[in-house]
């Protein structure tokens, strides 16, 4: 055989070991490959899954604690029958006990969370139901007999005409000071107001007492023992409401509580398994990937050299996703993996990319719950202890300019007499001379919403609007929102903000929310200072 054939098939050969070590590598590494993505990838997705529905389901019990909508009851129960579904295909792809354990574990902390979620359903519809009996007794029944039968009944020439007036008036003061105590409890749970229920209770039954102890005629006592019957159940019913909401405040600490068990389980214990287990297929990918080198290297230089390449061709992806598994472990969620490819190994990194951005997404809406917590609670914080409506005006637009950052805010209060908007409050306002302080309805951004009892957005704004003053001169604001209080369906004025930036769905959320709490602050400093100025004109 000539030198040249013998090269020829020698060559040959080595082309077919080449060729036959090359497609073996490649089959046995494509085959780990796959193996990765089909059992770790579900179990990636629905740990992540898991962990959205406990977040969205706790944020349903939490809205319906708040605005009691049907709504949040379903959602819940939906991301309930969700959680069960990704969990079932997680039991699927499990591969040790240990995550087994930390499963069982997991479902047994998910069914007290539910558990828990449920009992704050039918305590937040408990204390609404008492809520809605109260106000029927006291606007039906109390207030009836007080107002329209015994005082106006009243006879001024009666020599015990001004004690009558006297002690039902402070009847009447000490059932507002206990509805106002019972509202200030719900709103921001202090001993200081529970007492002043029991305080106010106790002043209502010395001032009746002290009423029924005068001469007073058949029909007055008739109406008194009603008064009596009335009261004691409001009394009771003030109690329960109480006594519901501090039940409410526990379960609610253990709902958290139970919340962030199972959010440190997912992300600290399944998870650091699952990344484990990737990490192990990967050392096995890699010892394939040794053999594949080895064998070329048996071959000649040529073999090791297309083994090489074709290795770190294929591991680089590897490589590059286990680093990144390491960045976001260390908590930074805005790492994300260049794709590359099409194939199992874009796929598994455009499946963390998705799972990195949804965990961001669900830290930055943790985050905007937090702020608007924040603020609820400053703000009630700061209308606590007001002396009256100038005060609480100002207090309340301050607190909303600074904390949204408007470069001008103002408060109206609406005239149930000449349906007009008075200025009662103003933060940065820079009021012009031909400025009316006085709204009339329908009458621009505030005279709309008023009427109309929604929030309005502007940001196309005039340029004769009112400008915002600052120490570097002054200027037209870039948007502005409007957006009425409302108490007991009835407007009772509107707050309007600018600022030289867009405001944002976080910032319109926060405001809507709470308006809720302004409506009550107010409605309740405007009755003790109308009773106030009442007192003192019978004086």
């Amino acid at each position: 055989m000539k030198i040249k054939y013998k090269l020829i098939l020698g060559f040959l050969a080595v082309a077919l070991i080449i060729s036959s070590i090359s497609i073996m590598g490649f089959i046995l590494i494509n085959e780990n490959i796959t193996e990765i993505i089909d059992r770790e990838n579900p179990k990636v997705q629905a740990i992540l899954e898991m962990e959205i529905n406990v977040k969205e389901s706790a944020k349903d019990v939490e809205d319906y604690m708040e605005l009691g909508l049907a709504k949040e009851r379903e959602e819940f129960k939906n991301n309930v029958l969700d959680f069960h579904e990704f969990n079932r295909i997680f039991m699927a792809k499990i591969r040790t006990d240990e995550e087994k354990d930390l499963n069982r574990t997991l479902i047994e902390l998910f069914d007290e969370h539910v558990t828990i979620g449920k009992e704050l359903f039918i305590l937040k519809d408990d204390q609404t139901d008492r809520i809605e009996e109260r106000r029927v007794l006291l606007n039906e029944k109390v207030e009836v007999i007080l107002d329209d039968k015994l005082q106006k009944d009243l006879d001024p020439s009666d020599p015990l005409y001004l004690k009558k007036q006297r002690f039902l008036m402070e009847m009447e003061i000490n059932i507002h000071e206990l509805i106002s105590a019972v509202r200030g409890y719900i709103l921001k749970p202090d001993a200081f107001l529970k007492d002043r229920v029991a305080d106010s209770s106790a002043d209502f039954e010395l001032w009746q007492h002290q009423y029924k102890n005068i001469d007073l005629s058949s029909k007055e006592k008739k109406l008194s023992d009603e008064i009596t019957g009335y009261f004691n159940r409001v009394k009771i019913l003030s109690t329960e409401i109480i006594e519901l909401e501090d039940k409410k405040l526990k379960l609610l600490y253990q709902f958290e509580e139970v919340g962030t068990y199972i959010d440190d389980l997912l992300d600290d214990k399944l998870d650091l398994i699952v990344l484990k287990l990737i990490k192990e297929d990967e050392e096995k990918v890699k010892e394939n990937q040794k053999l594949v080198l080895y064998g070329f290297a048996v071959a000649i230089i040529l073999a090791l050299i297309f083994a090489v390449y074709v290795s770190v061709s294929m591991s680089g992806s590897l490589v590059e996703l286990s680093k990144s598994t390491e960045i976001v472990s260390k908590g930074d969620l805005k790492h994300r993996i260049a794709i590359k490819s099409r194939d199992e190994i874009g796929n598994l990194s455009a499946a963390f990319n998705e799972m990195t951005a949804r965990l961001q997404n669900a830290n930055e809406e943790t985050a905007k719950q937090n702020w608007l917590s924040e603020g609820l609670s400053g703000l009630g914080d700061r209308m606590l202890g007001s002396s009256g409506v100038p005060e609480l005006a100002d207090i309340i637009i301050r607190f909303l300019s600074e904390y949204m950052d408007a470069s001008m805010g103002a408060l109206y209060m609406l005239d149930k007499d000449s349906q007009k908007l008075n200025l009662a409050g103003s933060y940065a306002l820079n009021v012009r001379p031909n400025l009316d302080e006085t709204i009339g309805a329908k009458e621009g951004l505030a005279g709309q919403s008023a009427h109309s009892g929604k929030m309005i957005l502007m940001t196309d704004v005039p340029p004769d609007y009112v400008p915002v003053s600052s120490a570097l001169g002054e200027g037209v604001p870039l948007s502005i929102v409007v957006t009425p209080f409302i108490f007991e369906d009835s407007v009772l004025g509107v707050i309007e903000l600018a600022a030289f930036r867009e405001f944002s769905e976080k910032d319109q959320e926060f405001l809507h929310s709470t308006m809720r709490g302004i409506a009550i602050a107010l409605d309740s400093a405007t009755s003790r200072s109308m009773m106030e100025e009442l007192i003192k004109g019978r004086e």
